[in-house]
């Protein structure tokens, strides 16, 4: 038995798709028969560098 597939997105604080992007990756995961726990984060410009 396969792990469940986990899917963690990393974001700018200035990110304005957020939306588009959540519906994009749930329409995937629907054309492929899939789940998955999603996670999102938004990170400041500074520590997404490191």
């Amino acid at each position: 038995m396969s792990k469940p597939l986990k899917i963690e997105v990393f974001m700018n604080y200035s990110c304005s798709t957020e939306s588009q992007l959540r519906a994009n990756i749930e329409r995937a995961l629907e054309l492929e028969g899939m789940t998955a726990e999603v996670n999102f984060k938004r990170l400041s410009q500074d520590v997404a560098k490191t």
